[in-house]
């Protein structure tokens, strides 16, 4: 009979160990994400863990092996948003994932049966913890992963629910932080990003012969377009994540036909506004042109663009959109 802690028979081999026997990091050693802009919308930190090979995968968990999630939310504004928020994330401690489950070391949320044995091809949870504070109890975190082959993808989702309609948005620091612990012959594997807390501004777009009538807008990955209808309106640009910080929009555009009223430029943070920056009515004959607008915001993300365009309905086409 073999007596020692840490022991566990899997595939038929007994793996023996002991605290001393594992190499444990700390402080988001393997992967981090930050986000800096206030936000109410649910946001992810993608991130994989890619191992040398399924039998390579298979060993560093059955050996104990475990990958550590936890995040914290510091500074920001003194709200009661704020501070329910970062008890949450607070009160779940932190994370382990783990060859037959996943456990936590705090109070908030609940251990699962959902471990690395039990992964598939799609996206199960295997955690979740919901703020207990009046207000704000559908706030949440969740931790949702995949295996394909011997990479594993996790995506720990914030959520700050109800869209911002009662309850303030999140600001200050939120981070994501990602360890492992891991018997000491087992190889670490590979960690890799591939969604941040805060998302990159969109990159420039060169747009040929873009009439009005069909919407712009950035999906996170790619730029789209969306039909509407009418000589000028809101064009739906996605979410520009600038921060708190000067910025200025740059439009590169054509008039192709006379334009008897000119042209409107304003940028707004929804569709309703408000108003982050805007241009008078230019009126310019045929040609290209360029029009720089000042945004003064303070952590507002833009969200629309709106164009009047008074003259001919195929009178205007946009041909680069920056923001610097």
């Amino acid at each position: 009979m073999i007596r020692a802690k840490g022991w566990k028979v899997t595939q038929g081999q007994i793996h023996i160990s002991n605290i001393a026997e594992f190499v444990i990091t700390s402080g988001g050693a393997k992967n981090t994400s930050a986000r800096t802009s206030a936000w109410n919308d649910p946001i992810s930190h993608i991130f994989t863990t890619t191992f040398a090979s399924v039998p390579a995968a298979t060993l560093f968990f059955s050996s104990g092996g475990q990958i550590r999630l936890s995040g914290d939310r510091v500074g920001g504004s003194a709200t009661a948003q704020n501070t329910s928020y970062a008890g949450l994330l607070s009160s779940i401690g932190s994370i382990s994932f783990a060859d037959a489950g996943t456990t936590r070391t705090g109070i908030a949320g609940s251990d699962t049966v959902v471990g690395y044995t039990s992964l598939t091809g799609s996206y199960q949870t295997i955690f979740s913890a919901t703020s207990t504070t009046a207000q704000y109890t559908t706030d949440q975190y969740l931790v949702e992963a995949l295996i394909t082959g011997a990479v594993i993808t996790f995506k720990v989702t914030m959520i700050d629910a109800l869209d911002n309609l009662i309850d303030e948005a999140v600001d200050g620091t939120l981070t994501s932080y990602i360890d492992e612990r891991r018997y000491y012959t087992t190889p670490s594997p590979t960690y890799a990003t591939i969604g941040e807390l805060e998302l990159p501004t969109p990159p420039a777009t060169v747009v040929t012969a873009w009439q009005l009538g069909s919407g712009l807008f950035w999906n996170g990955t790619s730029w789209e377009k969306s039909g509407w209808g009418g000589p000028g309106g809101l064009i739906p640009l996605g979410t520009w994540h600038i921060g708190a910080r000067p910025a200025t929009m740059t439009i590169d555009y054509t008039i192709l036909s006379s334009n008897d009223l000119g042209t409107l430029f304003e940028v707004r943070e929804s569709q309703f506004g408000p108003t982050l920056g805007a241009t008078g009515a230019i009126d310019n004959p045929p040609g290209s042109y360029q029009v720089v607008i000042p945004l003064t915001f303070t952590a507002n993300d833009i969200g629309y663009l709106l164009v009047g365009n008074y003259g001919y309905y195929d009178g205007l086409t946009l041909d680069l959109i920056t923001i610097q």
